[in-house]
């Protein structure tokens, strides 16, 4: 993959069974322009713990300016206008949002496919997965409490 891509859920982390949404950064490791002309992301759809919502309607993809999304299932493809999109040292957002999270916990794997190509070259096809943690829908994240430690008295002799 000439490009590198990065996942961060709302809310993090992601609960089963929960309302979500995620944003998707795009960006250019590279000092050199490279040339994309098709994103494709797959989002796992299905009631198994390997996938992320049991049904793709509804989900809403925001494209940054120049780009235009098409749907078809789980599967939305992002495509430049003009057929061909510079990434130099900015980066891309695509937002996700009004996902369903299917009710099994467990790790789904969004698959995102690129053609790309360093400026000059031919374009090629490249492929990465990225895991999305779903947890239980009990789960909850609350703020860091620290207490004194207390040293515990030991008999002499005891380690």
């Amino acid at each position: 993959m000439l490009l590198d891509y990065a996942l961060r859920s709302s809310p993090d982390p992601l609960q089963a069974a929960g309302q979500a949404g995620f944003t998707l950064i795009v960006s250019n490791p590279e000092r050199r322009t490279v040339t994309c002309s098709r994103i494709a992301v797959a989002i796992p759809v299905g009631d198994a713990a390997k996938d992320l919502v049991a049904d793709a309607d509804g989900i809403e993809a925001r494209v940054p300016a120049g780009w235009s999304v098409g749907q078809d299932a789980g599967i939305f493809t992002f495509l430049p206008a003009g057929g061909a999109g510079s990434i130099e040292g900015e980066g891309l957002v695509f937002d996700f949002a009004n996902l369903q999270v299917n009710g099994e916990p467990g790790t789904a794997v969004v698959r995102v496919e690129e053609t790309a190509a360093l400026r000059g070259s031919p374009e090629e096809v490249g492929m990465a997965g990225l895991p999305v943690g779903k947890w239980p829908a009990r789960l909850a994240v609350g703020d860091l409490r620290a207490d004194p430690f207390e040293r515990a008295q030991l008999d002499a002799g005891e380690y």
